[in-house]
């Protein structure tokens, strides 16, 4: 089997690994819900920003252990990178070092890495004298950061049981 950029079989990945990947968030989220509450952020919106967050990872997760081998791990690689964190990085290497010349990124490019759940994260990390961006009725809720995660699970496929070999297909040991 040809390599494809550089990607390994992960068959053998479970849908507990990717729990376990959102369980290792738990502990720096907490610590992030801690520092929000001492300073004095609205709890909804604490708990819609730490329960969309944990959502994003534990779907990132599942795509990325849910790959199957082939054409489509190709392409999730693909959506992978440039729905995370390309489009973001894009935008900010053309605002910060052309903005000098040429302004801010053109506005389709600002809207799609906006739906990106690394631009969702990083701008509701404000400093504590901003007011968080999105808030309505301190309610953060992140629609297009979800609708990307869950894109790039359908890309890679859902879960699926283990099952034994096919019938017809020899299993090679």
């Amino acid at each position: 089997m040809p390599r494809t950029f550089g990607v390994q079989d992960v068959s053998g990945v479970s849908s507990a690994d990717s729990i376990g990947t959102a369980v290792l968030a738990a502990p720096p989220l907490a610590a992030a819900v801690a520092v929000d509450l001492g300073h004095g952020r609205p709890i909804g919106w604490i708990v819609g920003v730490a329960l969309a967050s944990l959502s994003m990872i534990l779907f990132l997760g599942l795509a990325a252990g849910s790959r199957v081998p082939g054409p489509r791990q190709r392409l999730f690689a693909w959506a992978w990178i440039v729905l995370v964190p390309g489009l973001p990085l894009l935008r900010c290497a053309l605002e910060l070092g052309g903005a000098p010349a040429w302004g801010s990124a053109p506005k389709w490019l600002a809207r799609f890495a906006d739906a990106s759940p690394i631009a969702w994260a990083w701008a509701r990390a404000s400093p504590v004298d901003v007011e968080p961006v999105g808030v309505e009725n301190g309610l953060s809720i992140p629609w297009a950061g979800l609708a990307v995660c869950l894109v790039l699970l359908a890309i890679a496929g859902l879960p699926r049981k283990e099952s034994g070999p096919e019938l017809g297909v020899e299993s090679q040991r």
